[in-house]
């Protein structure tokens, strides 16, 4: 009994050592932002954020490795800027970095929109000094998002509309939150959560080895009963698209997505404003839907039942687009189509999204965006 006893107790703590100095070589090989889950806490501004040096985040709690005192370029945005789907290093915030040889700083985070992007420029972009700095915003979800911060945070109470009333209980869906991890209750799933937070080799297990074993869920897991399959051999493109999800956001008949609008072009205004007062540079990059940059390609390659419902959202992101196109220019700022970029680069890059109904682009995507600001900025 004791040779058992003395055997497992060896087998034991070789194990637990091989385990601690895998952890630390996967630290210093492995870049901990692309693999630790960070906490957030609750934000009576922003809603929420992550907390300071969490899963690897900065000390101001976004997706960059340090906080520099000067940058050349700050882009502010959703998931679509913070990169998921993508590691650090290939997010288009990084890839323009690489590209431009220049400091670029990523302010972004999922779930956030137009109210939160002001804010960000305020409080902490122009404390970097940036020449430029990059709104991206995104038409799968930024309106309506605009829409709840202002009507279920009282912060923001003083954009609200005085004939409309609040309607804390009555939000739109983000579909945008899959970065963010929900702390739940009990001993199991706290020591879960703090695995998650603080190992990569747990992560690695989870997420490679037993398939997101436990994990919170994610946009590829969303209710897909409205999906519409997108298959075109051509261009070597297989995609699962939502457009009926898409289009309540974006749908201006409804009162909230036309009040959401409203305070987008008012937010879009005060950005501009405060650039120009700091003698920054104000750009604004368009990120289309999935479903828009497969539009010219429908026929024939979705059935013919989805048309109508396709056809809806992208006449909707339309006119979107010229609204606040033509708020843009009278305050005379810039705007990057990356919906004209990524259409151009259909069936020469592959892989530019994920088969199913996940809507961010994937690294290939997010470099073709990167290329359109590089573009831009070098004019």
């Amino acid at each position: 009994m004791k040779k058992i006893l003395s055997s497992i107790l060896i087998v034991t703590i070789s194990t637990v050592v091989s385990l601690v100095f895998a952890e630390v070589a996967c630290h210093y090989i492995l870049n901990p932002i692309d693999y630790l889950t960070p906490d957030r806490e609750s934000d009576a501004v922003l809603r929420y954020k992550i907390l300071p040096g969490s899963g690897g985040h900065d000390e101001w709690g976004f997706r960059n490795k340090e906080v520099p005192e000067k940058v050349s370029v700050v882009v502010i945005g959703d998931s679509q800027t913070y990169g998921y789907n993508a590691t650090l290093d290939f997010s288009y915030p990084a890839q323009l970095d690489k590209l431009l040889n220049k400091t670029v700083y990523n302010l972004s985070l999922g779930g956030y929109g137009p109210v939160q992007y002001d804010y960000l420029l305020s409080n902490f972009a122009i404390k970097l000094k940036p020449e430029y700095v990059i709104a991206g915003l995104y038409f799968g979800n930024d309106i309506a998002d605009a829409y709840n911060t202002a009507y279920t945070l009282d912060h923001w109470k003083n954009l609200r509309s005085a004939n409309l009333p609040d309607s804390k209980d009555s939000s739109e869906t983000s579909m945008d939150d899959e970065l963010i991890k929900k702390k739940k209750k009990g001993i199991v799933d706290d020591i879960r959560h703090w695995l998650a937070g603080n190992s990569i080799i747990y992560q690695i297990l989870t997420k490679v080895v037993f398939k997101n074993l436990g994990s919170i869920g994610s946009e590829n897991n969303a209710d897909t009963d409205n999906a519409v399959p997108f298959k075109n051999e051509k261009l070597k493109i297989e995609k699962i698209l939502t457009p009926q999800a898409r289009f309540r956001t974006v749908d201006t008949t409804r009162t909230k997505i036309k009040e959401g609008l409203r305070i987008t072009l008012d937010r879009l205004n005060s950005m501009a404003a405060t650039c120009k007062s700091n003698n920054i540079k104000f750009i604004v990059l368009y990120i289309p839907t999935a479903e828009y940059v497969l539009s010219d390609h429908f026929k024939g390659s979705v059935n013919e039942q989805s048309l109508d419902n396709l056809q809806k959202l992208v006449d909707a992101e339309n006119y979107m687009r010229a609204v606040i196109s033509e708020n843009l220019a009278l305050s005379q700022t810039p705007v990057i189509d990356g919906a004209s970029a990524l259409k151009s680069k259909l069936g020469i890059i592959s892989g530019i999204y994920l088969p199913g109904p996940d809507g961010h682009p994937t690294a290939a995507g997010y470099g073709i965006l990167s290329e359109a600001i590089q573009q831009k900025l070098l004019k």
